[in-house]
Parts: structure tokens; C-alpha cells; sequence
């Protein structure tokens, strides 16, 4: 009779503890397995790495992640290339031959294959990691950008990364797509030599595939759409399907995406943007903390370890993350509890930052301010 009472006054906690372990249950059932990432012996591509984030990367990569690793970095800029390759291997102390340096526009895909595939003969090892760093920003109106500012920078942050990911699928994990069939006469894509290539990497060292990786930055105006950001933001944007498809095709082959979204970084770049954002767009992106670049590619290089599909930063990060997870991955029950739990939530909060943003734009932008001023 004891245990009836007690199971009768707690029923409805009973039965939402037993519904709620279920759910987890189901969920821990159809999540997929991932697999840490083990930095040791990898070659890792990063575009966009003679400066700003893509360089702190690869330094925290060289100097706290794994052995033996080799990193390769793409960018236009030879002698950048050049420096950047001699402060890493100072600051690291590794041996010359564990960076190595290729001046190559990611937006050309033909020139982009060739210099992977040298990339890989050169250091003896087949491409498992890439970052897709290499990007360019613009803090604009609409009406004060231009159609080939909009191209470039569609050419970069989006082509760019799409070449970049489409050059290294055959070293990674002998990914290969219809058209290698064809051989040579088909022109165009040499995705069956550079398969070819990985294959006779592996063989003659005797190395196994490991779990292969693909990071691709994003922003924070990736997340939510800025004034002044119209061009950026839509670059930022496109990178979301990219990767939320990608993750979904390559995850049969142990290839893993990551996309993140960083804030405001303390580089080369962000001095240059500033000097030209108006007075408006200081005051929006100056709801955001503002990060440093090793902080940052440490945040970056610890979630891709741990195969978190959406990476954040800070509380305005998460919150964002939460307010669009949509139909992302995950990559824990607890991510899921978090999600389920405070979705709404967050996108309750995040009406307080439009509500914020649309008086700033309503106060710099009354009928008697100049455009130039904004």
C-alpha cells in the first residue's frame, strides 16, 4: 500500500522523468557516432593563413596539438606566406619541414587542386585536415556596394571554400566524385590523379586513413543579419547550407565539418574594416566583446577535436547558437537537452538585441542625418 501512495503522489514526475529518459534514450540511439580528433602525424591545409586567424591557428596548432604534425598554408600573398612561415617555426621550434607554404588564389579551383596535390607530394603526406579561413569583409550599405565587391566576395568566402573542400575530398578519404571516372579526357577537374596520388601516399608510407576534418569560418554575422553587412552576411550565410549538406554527405566516409562563428577578432584585417564602419555599425558590433586571435583559433581548434558541428564564442555566441540550431547536428545528449530545453528561449532574448539594433538605426538614420555619416 506504501508503494502505491508513493508511486500515486509522484506520478506525473515519475512518468515525465520516464518520458524524458526515453527521449534521451532515442536520441543517444540515432545521434550519430563521432570520433575525437587525434592531431598526431596529420597534414593540416589552412587557407587564408599568412595572417589574422588562420596564422593563430596554425601557431596553437603547432605549438599544443599533436606531433608530428605538418601545416600547410594558401594564400595569395608570397611574401606574407614567407613571414608567416618563419615566425611559426620560431615561435614553435619545430622543424623546418613541418610548415610549408603555397601562394595560390582559392577562388581558381584549377590553380587551388594543383597546389593541394603539390602540397601532399612535397611533405609526403595526403591532406586530413583542412580550415577554410581565407575570407574578406566589407561593412557597407547596400547602396554603397558594388556588384564586383559583392562578386569578390562571394568568390572568396564561398567559392573559395567549396574549391578548397572539393581539392582535399580525395586525399582525405579517397572521396571521389562521378566525373573522376572519365580520366583525363574529360577535362577539368583532376580529382582521379590527386585520388591517385593520396593512394600511393598511403601505400608507400604504410598510413591508414584517419578520421578527416573540415572546418569552415563562418561569423557571428553569419548567425544574424547586420546593417552594413548585406554583402558579408550573405557570403556568411551560404556558408551554413554549405556545411549543414557537407557534414550530411561526408560523414559515411569519417570526413567531419565544422562550422564557427567568430566575433570580432583582434587582427590586420579588423583595424582595416574599422576605419571604414560608420559610427552606427561601431555601436551595433560593439554589443559583441571583441576576442584575440589566439583565443579564438584555441576555441576553434578544441571544438573541431571534439567534432561540435555549430562552434560559438562567448554568451552572445551560445545564444545565438541556440536561437538558429534549426536543423543542425549534434553531437551530444546534453546539446540536445540544452536545445529542446531553451531554443525558445534564446530567441526570446535575441528580440531584445533587434529591438536595441532598430533604435540605433532609427537614431543614426532620421531624415536630417547626412548618408555620409553613416
Amino acid at each position: 500500500m506504501g508503494l502505491f501512495c508513493c508511486i500515486h503522489d509522484y506520478f506525473w514526475i515519475l512518468l515525465s522523468s520516464a518520458i524524458l529518459g526515453l527521449v534521451c534514450a532515442v536520441v543517444a540511439f540515432l545521434k550519430p557516432r563521432l570520433k575525437n580528433i587525434n592531431w598526431n602525424g596529420r597534414h593540416v591545409l589552412i587557407t587564408g593563413g599568412s595572417s589574422g586567424i588562420g596564422l593563430s591557428i596554425a601557431d596553437c596548432l603547432l605549438r599544443k596539438y599533436g606531433e608530428d604534425v605538418t601545416v600547410t598554408l594558401v594564400a595569395r600573398n608570397k611574401s606574407k606566406l614567407d613571414q608567416a612561415r618563419e615566425t611559426l617555426l620560431t615561435k614553435s621550434g619545430r622543424p623546418a619541414n613541418c610548415v610549408q607554404v603555397f601562394s595560390c588564389d582559392v577562388s581558381n579551383y584549377e590553380e587551388l587542386d594543383r597546389t593541394v596535390t603539390a602540397a601532399c607530394k612535397q611533405c609526403q603526406k595526403p591532406v586530413t585536415g583542412l580550415i577554410c579561413s581565407a575570407g574578406i569583409s566589407s561593412h557597407r550599405l547596400l547602396q554603397d556596394t558594388s556588384t564586383d565587391l559583392f562578386k569578390d566576395m562571394m568568390d572568396i568566402n564561398v567559392q573559395g571554400s567549396f574549391n578548397a573542400v572539393k581539392a582535399v575530398l580525395p586525399f582525405m578519404s579517397g572521396v571521389c566524385n562521378n566525373d573522376s571516372e572519365k580520366g583525363e579526357a574529360a577535362g577539368g577537374d583532376s580529382m582521379e590523379s590527386a585520388t591517385a596520388v593520396s593512394q600511393s601516399l598511403r601505400e608507400s608510407s604504410g598510413a591508414k586513413y584517419k578520421p578527416g576534418f573540415i572546418c569552415l569560418l563562418s561569423s557571428q554575422a553569419g548567425s544574424i543579419g547586420l546593417i552594413g553587412y548585406t554583402a558579408y552576411s550573405a557570403s556568411k550565410f551560404a556558408l551554413r547550407g554549405l556545411a549543414e549538406a557537407l557534414q550530411m554527405e561526408l560523414r559515411p566516409h569519417n570526413v567531419f565539418v565544422t562550422l564557427t562563428h567568430p566575433p570580432d577578432t583582434e587582427t590586420p584585417s579588423l583595424k582595416k574594416e574599422n576605419e571604414e564602419r560608420s559610427e552606427l555599425l561601431k555601436k551595433i558590433a560593439g554589443t559583441a566583446c571583441m576576442w584575440s586571435s589566439d583565443m579564438v583559433a584555441h576555441k576553434i581548434l578544441f571544438d573541431i577535436s571534439n567534432n561540435v558541428f555549430l562552434s560559438h564564442f562567448g554568451v552572445i555566441g551560445w545564444l545565438l547558437s541556440l536561437a538558429t540550431a534549426s536543423c543542425a547536428p549534434i553531437h551530444s545528449i546534453s546539446q540536445f537537452i540544452t536545445e529542446v530545453l531553451l531554443a525558445g528561449v534564446a530567441r526570446f532574448i535575441v528580440l531584445f538585441f533587434h529591438y536595441d539594433f532598430d533604435v540605433k538605426i532609427k537614431r543614426e538614420m532620421r531624415p536630417e542625418k547626412s548618408k555620409k555619416e553613416l
